[in-house]
């Protein structure tokens, strides 16, 4: 009798923690969309040894990755969400599935595997189109999007950006609506058609509440007022003046170039060359090298002085 009282009181034991981890996967899960840290925070508190099916571990990973991405950390390493990724190919929901192979691409393209990543992204396209899950189409459509722009195909990346602002708005995500239309105006200043960012860019920056999206749409607008052909230096000043009052969002070596240029235009000698000093700080990339030095070409244009 003892021993079978032993059994019995170990499945009731067992049976305990799995209702105590499910309830507190449940929570993280709630807390998700708004509180992503804190999500993040409850599923790094359970212990592995409370993770004791594969269903649950299953579960926690993807939570786990979820939250991470939510956070933006930018995760590499892909042994987490293949857990949840092999799990849900043959259990669980189809919306499940869907997440796990959504948020295998994203760890694939932070690891730079674009190719991967892609199928991936393809393949919970097929997912969402079947659920007709607008929200989880246009980020699919959002990553594809910028895998085909930092690889030089520019008619992909708005294809897909396009579709991108398509599926969000069919979602009535107005946040995300916006920030589509952010990705869409970064793809025209790529192809030069700066009337067209500058046209998208006022409609985000003119009604936009999240503080985050509004810094980002400003600066890149700030940058189009400073690569017309007649740069308006005094809208862009303005621009950046917010985009630092609000805090929002680190400046990097680019901006601290165009600050340089526009207090340049504004006189203030001091303060441009206190710019100037800190992009050339920063400057470790050819890329940025290059704006750098377009920038400087652009105070040599307003001094009236031109070197070979």
């Amino acid at each position: 009798m003892k021993p079978r009282f032993l059994l019995f009181f170990m499945l009731i034991l067992t049976s305990c923690v799995s209702s105590k981890t499910k309830f507190t996967l449940s929570r993280a899960e709630s807390l998700m969309a708004e509180f992503p840290d804190s999500a993040l925070t409850i599923v790094a508190a359970i212990p592995q040894e409370e993770l004791k099916t594969r269903s649950i571990r299953a579960r926690h990973a993807l939570l786990t990755t979820m939250a991470q991405d939510k956070c933006n950390k930018d995760v590499e390493e892909d042994a987490t969400i293949r857990e949840a990724f092999y799990w849900y190919q043959n259990h669980g929901t189809r919306i499940d599935r869907l997440k796990a192979t959504y948020y295998l691409g994203v760890v694939q393209q932070n690891a730079g595997n674009d190719i991967d990543a892609a199928i991936l992204f393809s393949s919970a396209e097929s997912l969402g189109e079947e659920l007709k899950e607008h929200r989880w189409l246009s980020l699919c459509y959002q990553h594809l999007s910028t895998i085909f722009s930092r690889n030089y195909d520019r008619v992909r990346a708005m294809f897909y950006a396009r579709k991108s602002l398509l599926e969000a708005e069919l979602a009535k995500d107005a946040l995300m609506a916006d920030f589509c239309r952010l990705d869409i105006a970064t793809q025209h200043v790529a192809s030069s058609q700066l009337d067209s960012a500058e046209l998208l860019l006022n409609r985000v920056v003119s009604k936009c509440e999240n503080k985050y999206l509004y810094s980002y749409a400003s600066r890149l607008l700030a940058r189009v007022f400073l690569f017309h052909q007649a740069p308006d230096y005094e809208k862009a000043g303005i621009l950046y003046d917010e985009i630092q009052s609000q805090g929002a969002i680190h400046l990097v070596s680019q901006d601290y170039g165009y600050l340089g240029l526009i207090s340049y235009s504004r006189g203030e000698q001091d303060l441009s060359d206190y710019y100037f000093r800190k992009a050339e700080q920063s400057m470790l990339s050819s890329i940025d090298s290059s704006v750098y030095y377009s920038v400087l070409a652009n105070v040599y244009d307003l001094k009236g002085v031109y070197r070979e």
